[in-house]
């Protein structure tokens, strides 16, 4: 499994209405583009745990983890044209992110 995971921070000024038209364009993205396997997006949150004082200055307030079953449905994703507006938008509403795409494996896995 290959997971590409977008950490990202929003632009203060992002209006509500851009703010719907991204997240509209995520919820479509990975609803229509078939070599999406699975879809998590959500809000960044402070728990109190000791790893969050080491994180540095560069947090951000959203994270995103698109799954697909290998590589080549991967590439397929970034290709396809729903992406493509999907990043677009994505550039134009984000200050900064961090991506990493990541080939995933599970040690004792439950069921």
């Amino acid at each position: 499994m290959i997971a590409h995971i977008v950490l990202f921070e929003p632009k203060a000024s992002v209006t509500p209405e851009a703010r719907e038209a991204f997240l509209d364009a995520m919820k479509v993205a990975f609803a229509e583009i078939p070599t999406v396997t699975r879809s998590l997006v959500g809000e960044t949150k402070k728990i109190g745990a000791s790893y969050e004082a080491k994180l540095g200055d560069k947090t951000y307030s959203y994270a995103s983890v698109v799954e697909f079953e290998d590589m080549s449905g991967l590439m397929a994703y970034l290709e396809h044209p729903l992406h493509e507006r999907l990043g677009h938008l994505f550039w134009e509403n984000c200050a900064r992110t961090m991506i990493l795409d990541v080939d995933c494996f599970w040690l004792n896995a439950k069921k």
